[in-house]
């Protein structure tokens, strides 16, 4: 497991790249689910960015070191981040 402040640093510099990339946007939004929100995550953009989606890649890796898992999934809009994990967690690609 990682320390807390490992955790918060990562935290930290992720939200500062996906501010960078236009990924994190603010204002008044609207939820699928109807529900009011002052930001919105648009992890979509993390597609044209390759050196962003690695590092959101890695860092999902990471946090998930002591899971144990045989598939990932993820909606749609994550799919480019799911298939990068895969890639790095596993010798052959698989």
């Amino acid at each position: 497991m990682q320390q807390p402040d490992h955790d918060a640093t990562v935290a930290r510099e992720l939200s500062e790249l996906l501010h960078r990339i236009g990924a994190v946007r603010f204002g008044e939004f609207t939820l699928k689910d109807g529900r009011r929100s002052p930001f919105y995550l648009d992890m979509r953009v993390l597609v044209s960015h390759p050196a962003a989606l690695a590092r959101v890649a890695r860092a999902l890796l990471r946090r998930a070191a002591d899971l144990r898992y045989d598939r990932i999934a993820g909606p749609a809009v994550r799919r480019p981040a799911a298939a990068r994990w895969r890639c790095r967690s596993s010798p052959n690609g698989r």
